[in-house]
């Protein structure tokens, strides 16, 4: 028998993201944080989630007089919930997922990342045993592969994921709170 594979760079292709809604991967990731929370809490119900989400301006802020700010040049996401566990790889790398179906979940929403950025870099730092390991990966359509490898961490007294979503890469306007215009 043979598995069913993914062609990532298919899959992407072949995902609509409405040009009138340039947020939506942010929203995905969002999202994700929110179920990786609600998951933990459904563990221990004493639990304090967190969410911190920062917007990432090129570098360079030129005084003009113009008051236009920065390019956006990526976004972060950091959370404190469940963490990049086994169950959760497992879903990530399998494309359509049902492992959040019952939260509305449809397992693409990590495909509409790559629409709009030219690569997620994830980092996971969670509790599995007696301590932490971190599990970090690049997702790209440029590479099906994700070394997956757990490192033990010391020093770390709560779990943490940050999702960062580097490089915009689909022109998009969008005025408003995020003013931006991806290339």
């Amino acid at each position: 028998m043979r598995p069913f594979s993914i062609n990532i760079r298919g899959r992407v292709k072949n995902f609509n993201l409405p040009k009138n809604q340039p947020l939506i991967p942010l929203f995905e990731a969002i999202v994700n944080a929110i179920h990786a929370i609600d998951e933990r809490k459904s563990i221990d119900p004493t639990f304090d989630g967190r969410i911190i989400i920062k917007i990432i301006r090129d570098e360079q802020f030129v005084i003009d007089g113009s008051g236009e700010l920065p390019q956006i040049r990526s976004f972060e996401i950091v959370d404190n919930g469940v963490g990049f566990n086994e169950a959760n790889i497992a879903s990530f790398m399998e494309s359509d997922s049902t492992y959040k179906a019952k939260l509305g979940g449809k397992g693409v929403g990590r495909f509409s990342w790559l629409i709009a950025f030219e690569k997620a870099e994830i980092e996971s730092i969670y509790s599995e045993g007696d301590g932490y390991v971190k599990r970090a990966f690049d997702f790209s359509v440029s590479d099906s592969e994700i070394n997956d490898t757990l490192i033990d961490c010391t020093g770390y007294d709560d779990n943490q994921t940050t999702v960062r979503l580097n490089g915009i890469i689909r022109t998009v306007i969008f005025t408003g709170i995020f003013p931006f215009t991806l290339r």
